[in-house]
């Protein structure tokens, strides 16, 4: 596949590349990349010098997008999907992207018979309806990197918050309620956390150490702080959840 046909493909459907703020990239059904745009290679880390034209050609199951954490599992899960309908929908969740882009909201689209996929990728809006998180299907988690300090549950950030309290702040974020957090906490660790015991970490150990002294004004720090974007390594390792149709 060459720049030039690359570039007379986004010419040929570019309604579907009209937003410079996503990601769009164009694959066959062997996911070979056909076309990519420049603002797509923009969300990861240390891909700064990366052009379109360096991955046009090249296919998503290559050695090359495992330093992107770009998984087979991942790949053969879509592909499956596709297999049996026009569109697949999932939050992906991946530490290699910056901080604004770790968690995208992901469509493929089946275009010209199913012979091409349109892949657009975007930041959802905060906070994220993951209310009903257990209803919707963990597909895969990552293999866990033992050497990586972010999964120290006892290693306190430059803030001095413990594992535990970064994920309650995040999480005050993008549920209503302790109990709804004691509910995801316990998906994901399997325990028996309650809204009582959030409450008290609040009260106790997060108003302390952030110098607040109501939940209005620790909310408030936590923003400043970007503990909403934060999205903690120890709750969500590397997940794709699908969003069921």
């Amino acid at each position: 596949m060459s720049y030039d046909v690359s570039t007379n493909l986004i010419k040929t459907f570019p309604y579907l590349f009209c937003n410079k703020n996503e990601i769009n990239f164009l694959i066959d059904v062997g996911f070979n990349i056909l076309t990519i745009t420049e603002p797509s290679l923009g969300v990861w880390t240390n891909a700064d010098d990366i052009k379109p034209e360096d991955i046009i050609g090249k296919n998503l199951y290559d050695e090359f997008f495992l330093q992107y954490n770009v998984y087979k599992e991942d790949l053969d899960l879509i592909s499956h999907k596709l297999s049996g309908k026009d569109s697949f929908q999932y939050i992906g969740i991946n530490f290699r992207r910056k901080e604004r882009y770790r968690v995208l909201v992901f469509e493929y689209n089946k275009l010209v018979d199913g012979t091409l996929i349109h892949a657009r990728g975007y930041v959802p809006k905060q906070p994220l309806n993951w209310y009903y998180l257990q209803s919707l299907q963990i597909t895969r988690t990552a293999p866990a990197e033992t050497d990586d300090p972010a999964l120290n549950l006892n290693i306190a950030d430059a803030n001095g918050l413990i594992a535990r309290e970064q994920e309650v702040l995040f999480l005050m974020f993008h549920f209503h309620s302790y109990e709804e957090i004691a509910c995801v906490i316990n998906l994901f660790y399997e325990q028996k956390t309650t809204a009582n015991a959030i409450g008290k970490l609040v009260r106790r150990s997060l108003y302390e150490k952030l110098n607040v002294v109501n939940l209005p004004s620790l909310k408030q720090k936590a923003y400043t702080l970007k503990y909403h974007l934060n999205v903690p390594k120890s709750l969500f390792p590397e997940i794709l959840i699908e969003i069921p149709d």
